[in-house]
C-alpha cells in the first residue's frame, strides 16, 4: 500500500519490465523469422546456382562430344579418301554415293556408262 501522495515506483517498474520483456521477445521472434527467411532464400539461390553450373557442364560436354564426333568423321573420311587415291579401290560409302548420283542423273552421258 502506498500513501495518498506517493507514486508506486515498484509497480510502475514492474509494468515497464513486463513491457520491455514482451518487446524483447517479439523482437527476437521477428529476428529469428527474418533469419529463417534469409536462410531459405540463400539455399534456394545456392540450389539454383548449382543447377545452372551442372546444366552448363552437361551442355559443354554435349558440345565437346559433338565436335569430337565431327572431327572423327573428318579424319576417317580423309583416311579413306587417301587410301582410295592410293589403291584405286572405292570404299563402300563412295560406291553408295556413286549409285545415288546415277539414279539422280540417268540421262547425262558418261554417268551411267
Amino acid at each position: 500500500m502506498t500513501e495518498p501522495n506517493y507514486t508506486d515506483i515498484v509497480a510502475m517498474q514492474k509494468v515497464v519490465d513486463e513491457k520491455d520483456a514482451k518487446q524483447a521477445e517479439e523482437f527476437h521472434a521477428a529476428i529469428k523469422a527474418m533469419n529463417a527467411r534469409e536462410l531459405a532464400e540463400q539455399k534456394a539461390n545456392s540450389d539454383l546456382f548449382a543447377k545452372t553450373i551442372l546444366s552448363e557442364r552437361a551442355d559443354n560436354k554435349k558440345k565437346r562430344d559433338a565436335a569430337a564426333e565431327i572431327e572423327k568423321a573428318k579424319a576417317i573420311a580423309e583416311i579413306e579418301a587417301k587410301h582410295e587415291r592410293e589403291s584405286g579401290v572405292k570404299s563402300a560409302d563412295t560406291l553408295k554415293l556413286d549409285a545415288a548420283y546415277r539414279t539422280l542423273m540417268p540421262n547425262i552421258p558418261g554417268i551411267n556408262d
